[in-house]
C-alpha cells in the first residue's frame, strides 16, 4: 500500500500524467497543469488544459500520458519541442492574439 496517491502513481502508474493520475485516484476533476506542449499538426504549442478552459491562453486538451514533454511557457516549448520551426513563427502560432 502507498501513503498517498502521488507515491502510487509514480510507482505503479508512471505511464499516466502525474496530475491526472492523482486526480483520478482521489475521484477529483483534473483541469490540467496549464504547462505547454507541442501541437505538431498545427506547428504551435498549446496548454495542458481542457479546451473549454478560459484561464488558459491556448487550451489544447488534457495530456493523459507521461511521455508528453511539458514546458513552462510557449517560448521554451517552441525552442525545445518544435525546434525545427523558427521560434518567431512558432510563438506567433501559439499566441491566439497574434495577427501574423
Amino acid at each position: 500500500l502507498y501513503t498517498d496517491a502521488l507515491s502510487c502513481c509514480e510507482s505503479k502508474l508512471a505511464y499516466i500524467a502525474s496530475g491526472l493520475c492523482q486526480a483520478n485516484s482521489m475521484d477529483m476533476v483534473y483541469a490540467g497543469s496549464e504547462l505547454w506542449r507541442p501541437d505538431y499538426e498545427n506547428s504551435r504549442c498549446v496548454q495542458d488544459c481542457e479546451v473549454s478552459n478560459t484561464t488558459c491562453v491556448l487550451p489544447g486538451g488534457i495530456v493523459e500520458d507521461s511521455a508528453t514533454s511539458l514546458y513552462a511557457d510557449a517560448a521554451t516549448c517552441c525552442s525545445t519541442g518544435l525546434s525545427y520551426l523558427s521560434s518567431e513563427l512558432c510563438e506567433a502560432n501559439s499566441d491566439p492574439t497574434s495577427t501574423g
